[in-house]
């Protein structure tokens, strides 16, 4: 028994250390893979945010629709609706013990390098330093964690891997450029929120779909018309009856989120949606105001709304159409019918920003052109 014990034990480690090298050895493109997008994608998000952050800042000039205030409840409504990254750093500050905050707080007013201050006026305002970092940080990692989502989607639709990988990139680069006319902290976590209902509803979770409806709402309130546009997905997984009973529960949870934040900054100043019509029809009547530039990344590029951007996208979007499932084609055209109205009742003039109910479906069309050109066949996916 003694002899079969010995005989056995080097033969399992053995046997458990060949196991482990072939687990090695076959996840290690994969392992690679990853860790090549990881760090491409934290570059990219670096990059989109800063872009955003050097053109707007917290909206640290604008005292009524800031991040502080926003922080302190004393925003200008809509602004002050969208609380979820700012109370969350006020959670976080609350949460922490009085020395340990004090400690971060000085070493955070005192660093230089890599941490050093932002660079926004508010960034070193007192009572706010560790807050306003959390939300900097917090907006950030939203950003990042949104392109694996977006890829997720993509393959998901059935678009290659290369192609899946480089399209939530490339949009991410041009987010900075659509926030023409206006560029908040929360555009960016919007983009998270929205990327993971898309993924939700394409996975039929429709308990994850309920939950998200919550913060997703508090980062901003046009997340409840968003809901509805989830339709032609949700059906792929769930029988339609479902699925209906899924948006209405969302809708339900959603529309309660927004009214409860409303109530509690009922006696703010501003008010709960800006009426903007007037005069966004004179401003798209005029073709001239498609060729004003725009300084994004340090640097006078195009407008948001303007020719050269507008038909980058559409061109991207032409050669994507026929890649992408009948369903993807179906949320956008449900989510525009839904978002060009609010557009062009609710929002500034050549505010692209506000078109975000777009964004997900734009982003699986770009890696569809992507894969036009590349020219790589799946089964299944017409020309």
């Amino acid at each position: 028994m003694k002899t079969g014990a010995l005989e056995t034990g080097p033969r399992s480690k053995g046997h458990l250390g060949a196991r482990a090298g072939d687990w090695l050895e076959a996840n290690r493109t994969s392992i690679g893979t990853w860790f090549v997008l990881g760090v491409l994608y934290a570059v990219v998000a670096a990059a989109s945010f800063q872009g955003y952050y050097t053109k707007w800042y917290m909206s640290d000039d604008y005292a009524k629709q800031s991040l502080t205030s926003m922080m302190d409840g004393s925003a200008d409504r809509p602004y002050v609706y969208r609380q979820l990254l700012p109370q969350l750093a006020n959670a976080i500050e609350a949460a922490l013990p009085e020395s340990v905050r004090a400690a971060i707080t000085t070493r955070l007013v005192e660093a230089k390098g890599a941490l050093s201050s932002p660079g926004g006026r508010d960034a070193r305002k007192e009572g706010y330093e560790l807050r306003y970092r959390i939300v900097y940080y917090g907006i950030f990692l939203c950003l990042f964690l949104s392109l694996f989502v977006l890829r997720s989607i993509c393959i998901s639709a059935g678009v290659d891997q290369a192609s899946a990988s480089a399209a939530p990139a490339i949009f991410a680069l041009m987010v900075p450029i659509l926030q023409t006319r206006g560029g908040f902290f929360y555009d960016l976590s919007e983009i998270l929120a929205l990327s993971l209902a898309v993924r939700f509803a394409l996975s039929g979770r429709a308990i994850a779909l309920l939950v998200l409806a919550v913060p997703a709402t508090a980062n901003k309130e046009s997340f409840l018309f968003f809901i509805l546009a989830l339709l032609p997905l949700l059906t792929q997984r769930l029988p339609l009856r479902s699925a209906l009973s899924t948006i209405a529960g969302t809708v339900v949870i959603s529309g309660a989120t927004y009214l409860y934040i409303r109530s509690i900054y009922a006696g703010n100043g501003g008010d709960n949606v800006i009426f903007q019509l007037f005069k966004n029809l004179p401003f798209y009547a005029n073709p001239l105001n498609l060729l004003k530039p725009d300084q994004t990344y340090g640097l006078p590029l195009f407008k948001g709304y303007g020719a050269i951007v507008i038909g980058w996208f559409g061109v991207l979007m032409v050669y994507g159409w026929r890649i992408v499932p009948d369903y993807i084609r179906q949320h956008l055209v449900l989510a525009a019918l839904i978002n060009l109205p609010l557009f062009l009742l609710f929002c500034a003039e050549g505010e692209m920003r506000n078109l975000s109910m777009l964004y997900v479906a734009t982003v699986v069309l770009i890696a569809g052109a992507l894969q036009r050109w590349i020219g790589t066949q799946v089964p299944g996916l017409g020309r």
